[in-house]
């Protein structure tokens, strides 16, 4: 058979799941999917964010006309308020973020340090700097747990390219 839901209401009366009295499954708003506890906002209406995905613990809960942001994992993406078409993959992932846009981050604490607008940022396992836009991150130097001392790659053609290596 098939569990049929209405849409989910804005008074909290129909078409949520709940687990262990709170909030687990819902579609708030439209073209929306959040599945976690307390993810995605309750209040949201079909007017307002559009097109968001979430998964895991308080995702997305701060959204109010964001639209096309996908989290996947606790906390990633619970501050984004009007921010669009980020991507945050892993616990706390953009955690901080309010309004940026386009940006991707993927790892534990990944683009963690974003606290505004900061957009158009590729984050792998660095936590960012706060207001950066257009940066390009990939690893955290050291020997600790997520942290890199080595990097080997294979294969790049940079003509009229400038590297910026800062330590």
């Amino acid at each position: 058979g098939n569990l049929v839901l209405p849409v989910t209401s804005a008074d909290e009366t129909s078409g949520e799941i709940t687990f262990g009295g709170n909030r687990f499954v819902s579609n708030y708003g439209a073209f929306n999917t959040f599945v976690g506890q307390a993810s995605g906002n309750a209040t949201l209406t079909s007017a307002s964010a559009r097109y968001n995905s979430s998964l895991g613990f308080t995702t997305l809960v701060g959204l109010t006309t964001g639209s096309n942001n996908t989290a996947f994992g606790d906390t990633s993406l619970e501050a984004v308020t009007t921010g669009s078409y980020n991507a945050a993959l892993a616990t706390n992932a953009l955690v901080g973020l309010i309004t940026g846009s386009y940006n991707t981050a993927t790892g534990y604490n990944a683009g963690s340090h974003y606290t505004g607008a900061e957009s158009s940022n590729l984050m792998i396992n660095n936590t960012g700097n706060a207001g950066e836009s257009n940066v390009i991150r990939i690893g955290t130097q050291g020997a600790g747990n997520g942290q890199q001392q080595d990097t080997y790659v294979a294969g790049i053609y940079t003509p009229n390219t400038a590297l910026n290596y800062t330590k």
